[in-house]
């Protein structure tokens, strides 16, 4: 049986997919992904440059589309029911890959984080200076710790919900804890 192109390197990210969930990065062979995939490791290596080529080509577009996306959140609180359907959804959409990067102790998860938490915290930053005009902080890393802890937040609800309606009420409630008035939570000099 021929198979396309596109068939075949479709085949070995699903394969890769359920290795790097199943086994995390790595305890993941490139051997283990050609004998299940039923594909050469030479026909494999057409398409990937090593298992890490083949980790990031799973994982970098749900990146891109997080780091993308955090440029619509919006932290006002008449929004926080939309944002917190719109995270639980994109989450149960790219659940697989979440695990990937979530459970995994490959370092591609922490750069994500690291550049989530970037852009998040300024994020936070942004919002608070169009509440409050000419403050200085107490604390200079406020809005890093702030979104890291959001970060943290989402990454446990979404580990341990047990409905849908379940993790967009907690994921509302987070926003509400962290966010709601946070212009008056924040302690300025």
């Amino acid at each position: 049986m021929q198979y396309t192109k596109n068939s075949v390197r479709e085949r070995i990210l699903n394969v890769g997919l359920e290795e790097f969930e199943t086994k995390g990065f790595e305890n993941t062979s490139m051997r283990d992904i050609v004998s299940k995939a039923n594909s050469s490791l030479g026909n494999v290596y057409r398409y990937f440059k090593n298992k890490e080529d083949l980790y990031n080509a799973i994982v970098q577009p749900l990146i891109d589309d997080c780091l993308k996306n955090t440029d619509k959140f919006i932290l006002d609180p008449k929004e926080f029911d939309m944002i917190s359907i719109q995270m639980v959804s994109f989450f149960e959409s790219n659940v697989r890959i979440f695990n990937i990067l979530f459970l995994g102790s490959y370092n591609k998860y922490n750069d994500f984080i690291i550049s989530f938490s970037n852009i998040f915290a300024n994020k936070i930053k942004n919002y608070v200076d169009k509440k409050i005009n000419n403050y200085t902080l107490v604390n200079n890393n406020i809005f890093h710790i702030l979104a890291n802890s959001f970060i943290n937040g989402i990454k446990t609800i979404m580990e341990n919900y047990t409905t849908k309606d379940e993790a967009i009420s907690e994921i509302k409630e987070l926003l509400q804890i962290m966010f709601l008035d946070i212009e008056n939570k924040i302690y300025i000099k």
